[in-house]
């Protein structure tokens, strides 16, 4: 009898050992799951970000193109009058620089028609 008892205490052992091993085994698998799952929510939390970043500064950068491009069209359409106006300023009668040669035409034909 004695011959069984302690192989059979040895097995006993082994099996409990076993168990602890795989009990352990598995909460350190749980500790790496969990610690994973941080590090790939932390990981798309940073990508978030750093694509909200890049988002921005291309909205910017596009806000920015349609200011200089707005920017352009006033300066072109001001090069426009300015060079209207010098134009037509070259064109004046230099005894009238401020006044044109139809509006001074105006200017005389309504002043005789009230002293008439």
């Amino acid at each position: 009898m004695t011959d069984f008892v302690v192989p059979l205490a040895i097995a006993v052992i082994g099996l409990v050992a076993t168990d602890l091993g795989a009990v352990v085994g598995a909460r350190a698998a749980k500790f790496g799951a969990e610690k994973n799952a941080e590090a790939v929510r932390r990981q798309v939390q940073d990508q978030g970000a750093v694509e909200h970043g890049h988002w921005m500064r291309q909205e910017r950068l596009n806000t920015y193109e349609r200011f200089l491009e707005a920017w352009d069209e006033c300066l072109r359409l001001s090069q426009g009058s300015a060079d209207t106006d010098s134009k037509s300023r070259q064109s004046r009668p230099s005894s009238f620089p401020e006044v044109d040669a139809e509006c001074s035409a105006a200017c005389s034909s309504s002043a005789r028609a009230e002293s008439a």
